[in-house]
């Protein structure tokens, strides 16, 4: 019986290492920031501001009243009812600050009464025009292959050394259903009735935003 040569084997182990650490490295994830350079915390209140300006509000979309879906308002007006800030729950609840590339539940903070008597968390919501729009009465947790499409991701676009920079939101539950998903980032769509609907950018660019934690 011929004997395996071992120094060829210890040889392979020490090239693939580096390779299989650098693997670890770039799935890894840091902390989101804040317009102020702090990190973001699960459970507090923060405005998604797009970079262009504005905020994000609820509307109807076209002529239905619900559920309510999420659009971009051009003008943002001190009114906490009209533009409610947001809350981060991150699908692992030990989580104690918002990572990027993690996924988390968007929900909508509201001190009125619910519209549509729905969850105000986020969710992705599929029309029969094919477009693909983030509604509200999304699950609050329990990540699962039932609730995939309440699931979002924060990702860096780019920093200006005081802050957190700017960031993209973007669909990418792979890890909490584990199954096959074909990840989108969020963007901007004009329809017909002129009303600026955030939805998967297939076709759109995605959106850059900034964090303000609210007042």
């Amino acid at each position: 019986m011929s004997s395996i040569p071992i120094l060829p084997i210890l040889f392979f182990l020490l090239l693939s290492f580096p390779a299989k650490l650098l693997s670890l490295r770039a799935a890894s994830s840091d902390p989101v920031l804040d317009t102020s350079g702090k990190e973001l915390q699960p459970g507090v209140q923060y405005q998604i501001l797009p970079a262009t300006g504005g905020s994000f509000t609820l509307a109807g979309y076209q002529n239905d009243t619900c559920p309510l879906v999420v659009v971009h308002a051009q003008s943002q007006k001190a009114d906490s009812l009209k533009f409610p800030p947001v809350t981060f729950l991150p699908a692992d609840p030990s989580a104690h600050v918002v990572q990027t590339s993690t996924n988390v539940n968007v929900k909508f903070s509201t001190t009125s009464s619910k519209p549509c008597g729905s969850s105000m968390v986020w969710r992705l919501l599929k029309r029969i025009t094919e477009a693909r729009f983030i509604s509200t009465d999304g699950v609050e947790g329990n990540p699962n292959v039932n609730t995939f499409v309440n699931w979002f991701k924060i990702e860096k676009l780019s920093s200006d050394g005081k802050s957190g920079g700017a960031y993209k939101l973007r669909f990418c539950p792979t890890e909490v259903c584990k199954c096959s998903v074909t990840c989108s980032d969020l963007g901007i769509f004009v329809a017909d009735d002129k009303k600026r609907y955030l939805g998967l950018a297939d076709k759109v660019e995605p959106i850059s935003v900034v964090f303000k934690r609210a007042s």
